[in-house]
């Protein structure tokens, strides 16, 4: 739009000098006759004083110049077209002179006009363009204003969420991109949220879960000192390693929650053949018992898009809990599906009733069941392996089997997951 008014002002502008020349043109034509009448009749001493008369009675200064005073292509303008006429339009006055040669001798004949005769019409175009340059800007704030607004909601909102204040919300319903902008700010604020919420609830149960093996730990050094039997020496010292044992696993397992559970926190998928990865798995998990049988069902080509140390840590957790809570028998399935790639791992244990599939995949949660120390673990394995599967762009699913025993499902995406379908799958 500001092109527009600058092409037609320009073209405007050469309407109105053209106008303007033309009309000085015509009032000075007569005065050259005038003046050719009484200077080519006196001497050429006498000229200045017929000038000076001349002009006192016509709205002019007119001055006899040199023609070399006279810029050379208005010099040859003057010797073909007879005339010669500079108008240069200014806000308030304009800048005119008109050039003759003098008809009764040398040099050239000057017109400069006293009065400007066109000055309304500028201050008109002035005030004209005045009032569509201030229209312009307030239109521009019109449709400007409700992006302003929705910037300055975002601001507020950033600078709640930099004060602490989660619940604060930046405006969605605002036009592109900003929309995007206020859904990643809501975002980030709720992954804060989410954070310290975990973070508040890890030191809680942290507290409690170290608090219980350091007291029994405790309790049976003081105790260890009054047994005098070797055999019950030694039961009870292996009951202190199960303690010591349980709180290397506490920490190990904290350590990996809480890696996973940063923003920060990225994962890097590569294509892996899965089979190896299986195997491996099934042989840390194959450590805790000789009698515990995983049955395995995969390709040797099937492959999966996945970071290997972190999809290794995740099926370990899912066997070594299937080793813990089931009878005696696991089996771990991988199929390729149209659009991910599917693991699952199935045991014959008590399974996970279906109220409470959502509240096991949060840190420190365990079954009512499961709660002995032989079993019960510390209740972050499958919030590790949801976290995980949140990194990549997968999903787990919780399901029972043939055997009513749980079914973990484990689906990863075929195609790397970024930017706000990732931001979609973490807020989940």
């Amino acid at each position: 739009m500001l092109i527009c008014l600058v092409l037609i002002g320009f073209f405007f502008e050469n309407q109105y000098e053209d106008a303007i020349g033309q009309e000085h043109l015509r009032l000075t034509k007569a005065l050259t006759g005038l003046l050719s009448t009484r200077m080519c009749h006196v001497p050429e001493q006498q000229w200045p004083v017929e000038i000076e008369q001349l002009a006192g009675e016509y709205a002019y200064t007119i001055a006899l110049t040199d023609m070399d005073s006279l810029p050379a292509a208005k010099q040859l303008a003057l010797v073909s077209d007879g005339v010669v006429v500079s108008v240069e339009s200014g806000f308030i006055k304009d800048a005119v002179r008109v050039y003759y040669p003098n008809p009764c001798g040398r040099g050239v004949i000057r017109y400069i006009p006293n009065v400007d005769f066109n000055s309304f019409y500028n201050v008109l175009i002035g005030v004209t363009l005045g009032f569509v340059l201030i229209s312009f800007a307030l239109a521009v704030l019109m449709l400007a204003w409700p992006i302003i607004k929705h910037i300055n909601n975002m601001v507020s909102a950033s600078l709640a969420i930099a004060d602490g204040r989660f619940d604060a919300k930046a405006d969605e319903d605002a036009p592109a991109p900003l929309d995007e902008l206020a859904r990643a700010i809501n975002f980030v604020a709720n992954q804060i949220s989410q954070l310290i919420q975990e973070q508040e609830v890890m030191i809680s149960a942290a507290s409690h879960e170290l608090n219980t093996p350091v007291m029994r730990l405790n309790f049976a050094l003081e105790l260890a000192d009054r047994i005098d039997d070797p055999e019950a020496l030694k039961a009870h010292v292996r009951s202190m390693k199960l303690d010591i044992e349980q709180l290397e696993q506490l920490v190990v397992e904290m350590l990996a929650y809480s890696k996973f559970s940063f923003y920060s926190a990225k994962v890097y998928p590569e294509p892996l053949h899965l089979l190896p990865v299986i195997e491996q798995a099934q042989e840390q998990a194959s450590r805790y018992s000789d009698k515990f049988v995983i049955e395995m069902a995969c390709d040797a080509g099937l492959v999966v898009l996945a970071e290997e140390k972190s999809l290794l840590k995740i099926l370990s957790n899912l066997l070594t809990n299937a080793h813990k809570y089931a009878k005696g028998y696991a089996r771990i399935t991988a199929t390729a599906l149209a659009d991910c790639t599917c693991i699952t791992v199935d045991d014959d244990g008590p399974g996970i009733p279906e109220s409470e599939r959502q509240a096991v995949l949060q840190p420190f949660y365990r079954i009512e069941n499961s709660r002995s120390r032989d079993t019960g673990g510390v209740g972050l394995g499958l919030a590790i392996v949801n976290k995980v599967m949140a990194l990549h762009g997968g999903r787990l699913e919780i399901g029972s089997n043939e055997f009513g025993g749980a079914s973990i499902q484990l689906y990863f995406p075929l195609q790397p997951v970024q930017g706000a379908a990732r931001m979609a799958t973490l807020a989940q």
